[in-house]
């Protein structure tokens, strides 16, 4: 408010120079120049503008920044930070464990690189369970690691029989 009003007396003290310059021109019954009421005019229209851009400048610097840490800066609350630590080091493991050297048996292969898979997403449901609110979230965590398990079994079987 205070810039506001400050930015309105600056105007209005250049709208008076500005009257009183051409006034002084209509007593004396000369026309001003041109170029001296254009460039009391021009600096009064730029300083606003310049104003007015630095103010979207400034508005639009603020929402990015405020967008950028809502988006990229890890919540503070140290149950989140813990989620986010279990299920990046479940998908580390499931990344490392999936490099495997081929053998040159297609099935065994398969299972050598699905087991992490499905271990992955066991270990990240347990970090919902260990964490989570949302109770259709946790019952669907509960069905993924029962489902993955017996998957991790069906594969294993698979490939001894």
């Amino acid at each position: 408010m205070r810039r506001r009003r400050s930015l309105g007396i600056f105007c209005a003290r250049v709208q008076r120079r500005l009257e009183a310059h051409l006034r002084a021109h209509k007593q004396r019954d000369e026309t001003p120049h041109p170029t001296v009421m254009y460039t009391l005019r021009d600096r009064a229209s730029r300083f606003r503008w310049i104003l007015f851009s630095l103010g979207v400048i400034l508005l639009a610097s603020a929402l990015i920044v405020g967008i950028a840490q809502k988006n990229t800066t890890p919540s503070s609350n140290a149950e989140e930070m813990s989620f986010l630590a279990q299920s990046d080091a479940a998908m580390t493991r499931m990344m490392a464990a999936m490099q495997i050297k081929p053998s040159h048996n297609v099935d065994k292969d398969f299972v050598a690189m699905m087991v992490p898979h499905h271990q992955g997403a066991i270990d990240m449901a347990k970090a919902e369970l260990s964490y989570g609110h949302n109770e259709p979230l946790r019952r669907l965590a509960q069905g993924i690691i029962a489902t993955q398990q017996q998957e991790i079994g069906a594969m294993q079987r698979a490939l001894r029989g």
